[in-house]
């Protein structure tokens, strides 16, 4: 089974959830920056044969 990314673009910063089968291991925030993309490189790697899912937020 695969761990799913699943990220809400938004302009400077991304909101993700982590979910490995039905269960959320992690939500997190990924703020556009060299240390915010460093952060989900390594939960990345950390992920069993990640998927991902990217959600992108619908201007009202």
């Amino acid at each position: 089974m695969s761990d799913v990314f699943a990220l809400d673009v938004s302009k400077g910063h991304s909101y993700g959830v982590w979910y490995r089968g039905d269960q959320c291991l992690q939500e997190f925030e990924c703020i556009h920056n060299k240390l915010g993309f460093a952060q989900l490189d390594q939960m990345i790697k950390q992920a069993d044969n990640p998927r991902w899912c990217t959600l992108k937020r619908q201007e009202l």
